[in-house]
């Protein structure tokens, strides 16, 4: 059944952040299933007909998912919640509080990007909730050989704002011996200028083991990827970020904080996580990984289990499903 379907994104789908990677691999997905998809703004009002709304973000785009179910009482309104949604403004000030119950109490289905999270959309709308597992937007490339004889090659691939907290590893760097031959290339746009001036200043230190290389496009930071001994993510907060699911499908050995969103992508049990702003936890991990010849070798196993879970089929049936159960009118 063809579909018009509105799928609407707080932030241009140009944009490199993590919702608009996931906009337009959505996009992709739903015109696989053989529906028209209308790319909007989720921040104003809508102009175009559809026959039902996906929209990325329950607060942001408030305007968009409002306006539609004003518009079309009837029709479905699908929301992908974010890891803003789930840890950030469920617990932020009333104004967003009270924009998250309108949302989510005209919402039709709740989509999560794993299991996990489930338990933290309030009790009352939990019975909306589906899973759809992400996938890639590009085809990765091939993880490279690494010399045992070069540094540790760490990739960071983190916008720089607040909650998600890339400057830990500079804290963290500081904790190793400077004896341990460690590199860390960080790739992301400066979305907070004081962030991008500790970056740039810490950067710029004549041998310094990090690098800060601003925002890339993303062919080269993946490519980084394939060259790297180890991924780090450093959130405070996810939805499931779409850098774990590239690096899952590459067997890309992951340190990530343990926050729910990410043990739900790698594994509840997965040795590579860490408590979330340990410095001293993360340090220890990276030094685990120059000294114990089985770490890195048994992290990179288990990403790669993990990936049918992440593939481009479970994520299009996971939305085929929620799209043919979507009343029409």
């Amino acid at each position: 059944m063809n579909r018009q379907v509105l799928l609407a994104c707080p932030y241009p789908f140009e944009s490199p952040r993590g919702n608009s990677v996931s906009a337009n691999r959505i996009l992709g997905i739903l015109e696989e299933l053989g529906n028209t998809v209308i790319p909007i703004s989720s921040r104003t009002s809508l102009e175009d007909e559809g026959d039902l709304l996906i929209a990325l973000h329950a607060r942001k785009s408030a305007t968009a998912i409002e306006s539609f179910h004003a518009k079309y009482p009837q029709r479905p309104v699908i929301i992908l919640l974010t890891g803003s949604d789930l840890y950030a403004d469920l617990d932020g000030p009333p104004e967003n509080r009270a924009i998250m119950q309108r949302t989510l109490t005209l919402a039709t289905r709740l989509v999560v990007a794993q299991a996990a999270s489930i338990k933290d959309i309030p009790e009352a709308y939990r019975k909306k909730a589906r899973v759809v597992p992400k996938s890639l937007l590009i085809e990765v490339p091939a993880r490279q050989e690494s010399s045992s004889a070069g540094p540790l090659k760490i990739v960071l691939p983190s916008h720089l704002r607040p909650a998600k907290a890339p400057l830990l590893v500079l804290d963290t760097l500081a904790l190793l011996p400077d004896s341990l031959d460690v590199k860390v290339d960080h790739y992301g746009h400066a979305e907070d200028p004081e962030l991008g001036q500790a970056a740039l200043k810490a950067s710029e230190i004549p041998g310094a083991r990090y690098r800060w290389h601003r925002n890339k496009p993303h062919e080269e930071v993946l490519a980084a990827f394939a060259h790297a001994d180890l991924l780090l993510n450093t959130s405070q907060v996810e939805g499931g970020a779409n850098v774990l699911c590239e690096a899952i499908q590459m067997g890309l050995p992951c340190l990530a904080t343990s926050i729910p969103p990410n043990a739900g992508m790698l594994g509840e049990d997965y040795a590579g996580l860490y408590p979330m702003d340990d410095a001293h936890a993360l340090a220890r991990l990276i030094e685990r990984s120059t000294i114990d010849s089985t770490f890195l070798p048994d992290l990179a196993e288990a990403t790669a289990l993990r990936a049918p879970l992440f593939s481009r089929e479970a994520e299009r049936t996971a939305w085929q499903e929620i799209i043919e159960k979507a009343p029409s009118t």
